[in-house]
């Protein structure tokens, strides 16, 4: 009579499937939901060692450490904030987060005939009162050795530059740079040849 009672509390706990005290004790941490439509697992405590394939997860309150993944197609968004991460080729992720949401700025600048060994002031852009600027990435073309350095205020906070090699050269800004209201961004470009040659240069970001 003991036996069978052991049995049937088995059947009653994990859903129809036969368990003994070690099946019983794991149910503590993994439970079963049988409802005739899905089948769903959901892990409350301990350590996962292997898991095979996952199709959907609807919500995870917090995750140590994953070891090894191999993704399909894939979003990472925060479910409150809407922000998603962008993952790169080489496997960098990047994240912008809503505090850079907003209005889209860009500053374009063409400058003739720089004169060699000579730097100048490209152009300059001044921060909207009551607003952060987010400087997303910054770029130079020229025929030459030349570079450009983007100054908030006084202060260099990018710098990039060409070559005979490589004329066009984009730097994406992984970790957005803010400047602040009322802050003039600068964009010096120096000519680093022995003549005379167009410098371009552009900064782009947005404003919130």
């Amino acid at each position: 009579m003991r036996k069978i009672l052991v049995l049937a509390l088995g059947f009653v706990l994990l859903g129809g499937v036969p368990s003994f005290a070690a099946d019983i004790a794991a149910a503590q941490i993994v439970q079963f939901a049988q409802d005739g439509t899905k089948s769903n697992v959901k892990i409350t405590s301990g350590v996962v060692d292997t898991v095979s394939e996952v199709t959907h997860i609807t919500n995870m309150d917090s995750l140590d450490a994953v070891e090894s993944v191999n993704l399909g197609t894939f979003t990472l968004k925060d479910a409150t904030t809407g922000a998603k991460a962008k993952v790169f080729a080489d496997g960098s992720i990047y994240v912008k987060s809503t505090a850079e949401a907003g209005d889209s700025k860009s500053s374009y600048f063409v400058s003739v005939a720089v004169a060699a060994n000579t730097e100048i002031d490209a152009g300059t852009y001044t921060v909207t009162t009551g607003k952060t600027y987010y400087l997303n990435v910054a770029s130079i073309v020229a025929s030459g050795l030349a570079t450009v350095r983007v100054m908030s205020g006084t202060v260099e906070i990018l710098r990039v530059m060409t070559t005979p090699s490589c004329q066009t050269a984009i730097l994406p800004v992984y970790q957005a740079i803010s400047v602040v209201a009322g802050t003039t961004i600068t964009l010096k470009v120096k000519n680093r040849e022995a003549a005379a040659m167009d410098i371009t240069c552009l900064i782009a970001g947005s404003e919130k």
